[in-house]
């Protein structure tokens, strides 16, 4: 018989010395234990598309429906370019929450090396930033 499918018999005091079965702790495989575990995010929608060729060019098409949504997914959303090199994710994120004004929820994210994918929470923040960006010289180093 093995081990896990074997009750430990133990006696205990509250049960005034009379052995009770307790079941053994779960063993962890090895596999599992040194698996990495996964730290890539797995996107909410991936549109439906077709690959194509045109006049001899690949072409993805797309349906109007995806098109619609991916346009819904960005809709609030802007581009920051950093000609003279990006400043660390955590410093531009710093930058916004202490001086743009931003109230809703704000996503920062990298795009490539120079330019970052700012996600707002409404038409309003998108406005105000934009607004802010024309009036202000923002320096982040």
């Amino acid at each position: 018989m093995k081990m896990r499918d074997m009750n430990v018999m133990t006696a205990s005091s509250e049960s005034g010395g009379a052995p009770t079965d307790v079941a053994p702790p779960s063993a962890k495989q090895y596999a599992s234990v040194l698996a990495s575990k996964s730290l890539v995010k797995i996107p909410e929608w991936i549109p439906d598309y077709r690959l194509s060729m045109k006049d001899g060019i690949p072409a993805i098409r797309f349906a109007p429906h995806d098109l619609s949504r991916s346009e819904q997914t960005m809709a609030f959303s802007l581009i920051l370019k950093f000609s003279a090199g990006r400043p660390a994710l955590n410093d531009i994120r710093s930058h916004i929450d202490l001086h743009w004004g931003i109230t809703g929820k704000c996503v920062v994210g990298l795009i490539d090396p120079r330019h970052v994918l700012l996600k707002l929470s409404s038409e309003l923040e998108v406005t105000k930033v934009l607004y802010g960006l024309h009036h202000l010289s923002i320096n982040l180093r």
